[in-house]
């Protein structure tokens, strides 16, 4: 972001970080992959084994800075997986913007989730 806050949080997380084919790094999140109150919009859900790319793709194309993929939860054993694009907007509250995943209160419980 403008701010730095997104590089802030790499620098925090850079452990827990491997680059993925289109550039992003996934983040080491367990089960706890959606960052509920940072501004995102939910994109559609993809086929399991083309979702990585396709969200990536959805990601550049609407300017969002991050991603994450979780089982589309309306459409069990769909191998579908739901991308949420997340914006270049401050979170709130603002505690959650950065080291977003050391606050419980800041994510969202996911099924096979992923965030990059």
């Amino acid at each position: 972001t403008e701010d730095g806050s997104f590089y802030i949080l790499e620098e925090k997380y850079k452990e827990r970080f491997h680059i993925i084919e289109e550039g992003y790094k996934e983040v080491e999140c367990g089960d706890s992959c959606h960052p509920i109150q940072w501004p995102y919009w939910m994109d559609d859900c993809y086929p399991k084994t083309s979702a990585l790319q396709d969200c990536a793709e959805a990601t550049e194309n609407r300017g969002g800075i991050a991603f994450s993929l979780q089982d589309c939860y309306d459409q069990p054993d769909s191998d579908m997986m739901y991308c949420f694009i997340y914006q270049d907007k401050p979170a709130n509250p603002a505690k959650c913007q950065m080291n977003v995943f050391d606050h419980e209160d800041c994510i969202y419980d996911t099924e096979d989730g992923s965030f990059y």
